[in-house]
């Protein structure tokens, strides 16, 4: 693949089998979980493909997923088909490109990271102190023309801000 000009690429990265809790700026208990699921996502004819959580939670947590695996030949997009307080249903769209099925008949393995609830917190590691926050923001229908959405963070940031984005 070719750039014509330099990229900044942004990530987020988290151990996974993780299943703890932290404070946020507002002295909420915040629980958080990482995981790596299976190979047992598959595509969008084929089912919504659930997986549960480790920990318990009082309401419909904040989910951020990755496909962690690329197999087969046919690519696609993760999605969200269900999402309660205890499981998260999950599968993989699938172009239309040279076939006209959706169906992504090789299960792939997908990275989760579960937040109790929307937050912000300031942390300190040994690289120094860092923000971060989770928040929901609801975009209207772009079908006709694109909308652009401005998001106000809760707390003040010395850099741009990355932000991940999830479909579904």
């Amino acid at each position: 693949m070719l750039f014509r000009s330099k990229e900044k690429i942004g990530y987020i990265a988290f151990e996974s089998g993780i299943a703890s809790s932290f404070v946020d700026s507002g002295g909420n208990t915040i629980a958080y979980e990482t995981q790596i699921t299976p190979e047992n996502i598959q595509g969008w004819g084929t089912g919504c493909f659930e997986n549960s959580f480790q920990n318990t939670y009082v309401s419909k947590p904040k989910v951020m997923a990755s496909l962690h695996t690329r197999n087969g030949g046919d690519g696609g997009w993760l999605r969200r088909c269900s999402l309660n307080k205890t499981t998260l249903g999950l599968t993989v769209d699938e172009d239309k490109f040279g076939d006209a099925e959706r169906k992504h008949n090789n299960a792939e393995a997908v990275g989760i990271v579960i937040f109790s609830q929307a937050f912000d917190g300031q942390f300190t590691d040994e690289n120094g102190s860092w923000g971060m926050e989770i928040a929901k923001v609801s975009l209207p229908s772009t079908a006709t023309q694109p909308v652009f959405t401005s998001v106000t963070f809760r707390q003040s940031y010395m850099t741009k801000q990355i932000g991940k984005r999830r479909g579904g």
